[in-house]
């Protein structure tokens, strides 16, 4: 991914590329946390480079960059995300690129990873960025809503909606459905 910078930095000068080269690699987790595609992560961040390119004087007025440059992957995340929803087209989630980690990883281990990536793409997008950006990157909630602007009772609002359906779906509370067939604490009883 740091080569993506030094396309830019020819045309642009050796400052740019000194900016923005140590945040390459933390713009791209975040972008693939978000979309959960290599593919689209790399466009993401490619697309955010020239966004930033453009705006050159408000990048070297900036001292700390990173949260700017957050909030901005956070913006093109959301534009692109509305994009393809108008497209009404789908990213396949089970490729094999989401499996970053060497073959002697479990299987349970992969199952999970696979379906945490899964559920995330059912959240709204603000709901997976307060998530990925609180519980994932461990920033704090004024850093998650100073980068996504929002106010901060919104930031608790979403991630408490966030973490309410991903445990629905991840069926870690017993639902009535588990109770009437008595699945519930690890017993099982037919009716």
């Amino acid at each position: 991914m740091n080569g993506i910078v030094s396309i830019f930095s020819r045309t642009r000068g050796d400052k740019l590329e000194s900016i923005l080269s140590p945040h390459i690699n933390d713009l791209y987790s975040q972008a693939y946390c978000y979309l959960g595609d290599k593919h689209s992560a790399e466009d993401l961040v490619q697309d955010l480079l020239l966004y930033v390119c453009k705006r050159k004087e408000t990048l070297l007025t900036l001292d700390p960059v990173k949260p700017w440059l957050m909030q901005c992957l956070y913006h093109r995340f959301v534009d692109s995300h509305r994009k393809r929803k108008r497209q009404v087209k789908e990213v396949p989630l089970d490729n094999e690129d989401l499996y970053m980690e060497s073959t002697e990883t479990s299987l349970e281990h992969q199952y999970m990873r696979e379906k945490v990536i899964q559920d995330m793409a059912k959240l709204t997008p603000e709901q997976r960025a307060v998530i990925t950006l609180f519980d994932i990157e461990g920033y704090s909630l004024e850093q998650v809503a100073q980068t996504l602007q929002m106010a901060k009772g919104t930031v608790k609002s979403h991630l408490h909606r966030g973490r309410k359906r991903l445990k629905s779906l991840f069926n870690l509370q017993p639902n009535r459905e588990n109770e009437r067939l008595g699945i519930y604490k690890g017993k099982y009883t037919r009716e």
